[in-house]
């Protein structure tokens, strides 16, 4: 017996337990008074928070939706940059040619930069024969190969994507 009057037998009485009947102090947004419900209230929230944040991929941008409890609802455009489908492409590097190649898994693949949507068939680029740090990246439509960049070059490149 412990101290408070009763035996426990953990393993038999957890088993039993069900979360209907464990009761449940409402706080915040959440009414229910059992554990099971709650647990429903704070899905359903859940679920409906992340349906109200991102609504649509245009062929440009993503418009992203957030709706605040007091009703606000504020909507605004976020500019994609990078590959949002990573498996319609395969990359490859020939170490003999210095050539680096994007293809398509099908007939093309998409990317952004900067929220503009960009259509490839493949592309290739060689690299220079010049030791050091080579970067590869999109221009736009076309697939830039810099090597031993600067700062200058990298914040370029990075502020344009």
């Amino acid at each position: 017996m412990n101290p408070y009057g009763f035996n426990f037998n953990f393993a038999a009485d957890i088993a039993s337990i069900v979360a209907s009947t464990v009761p449940f102090t409402p706080n915040g947004d959440i009414a229910a008074t059992n554990v099971q419900d709650a647990i429903v209230e704070v899905r359903d929230d859940t679920d409906s928070k992340i349906a109200n944040m991102v609504t649509t991929d245009t062929e440009q941008s993503i418009t992203a939706k957030k709706t605040f409890t007091d009703g606000l609802e504020m909507t605004g455009i976020v500019e994609p940059s990078g590959f949002p489908n990573q498996t319609d492409s395969t990359m490859t590097f020939t170490d003999g040619t210095r050539t680096f190649s994007i293809q398509p898994v099908g007939d093309d693949f998409y990317y952004y930069i900067a929220g503009e949507k960009f259509t490839s068939t493949g592309d290739t680029v060689v690299i220079d024969n010049t030791e050091g740090i080579h970067v590869i990246y999109y221009d736009g439509a076309t697939l830039t190969a810099l090597a031993n960049p600067t700062s200058a070059n990298i914040d370029s490149i990075s502020s344009d994507s």
